[in-house]
């Protein structure tokens, strides 16, 4: 499959993502990590897309959006490490699609434990002056 059949699949997956992200949770750190990680976990789980390939695509997006939209660097370490989550946690179907049910049941559980990395303070990423943390609101490091 050539990376641009890819991208195409990743878009759609990228849009089913921000969707149920959006539908689910209120503007803030939760939204934005489930959103990422689901994005990766999706395309992950899709028999169309290799894992290699969805993060090839995943961090050239942030790149894009790094170079593009002067987004601060916290907010890409922060997206990265999100799409790497979301890369191992493989849910399909028995047509190849990918099963979102368990994938959200997944994610949850890793979000709540800690697996994710959001920007601290809550509300809106301006607010965090660039710090991370984990999801449960423990230190990185």
């Amino acid at each position: 499959m050539k990376l641009y059949d890819n991208n195409m699949v990743s878009n759609r997956w990228g849009l089913d993502a921000r969707d149920y992200a959006n539908n689910h949770y209120p503007v803030g750190p939760e939204r934005d990590a489930i959103r990422h990680s689901m994005w990766n976990a999706f395309c992950a789980s899709g028999w169309s897309v290799t894992v290699a390939e969805i993060d090839t695509v995943s961090t050239g997006h942030e790149h894009d959006n790094r170079d593009d939209d002067n987004q601060q660097a916290f907010n890409s370490a922060m997206d990265l490490n999100n799409n790497s989550v979301g890369q191992t946690v493989i849910h399909s179907t028995a047509l190849g699609n990918p099963d979102s049910p368990a994938i959200i049941t997944d994610l949850t559980s890793k979000y709540l434990s800690g697996g994710l990395w959001i920007w601290a303070g809550g509300g809106d990423q301006r607010s965090s002056e660039g710090i991370l943390e984990k999801s449960d609101n423990s230190k990185i490091f």
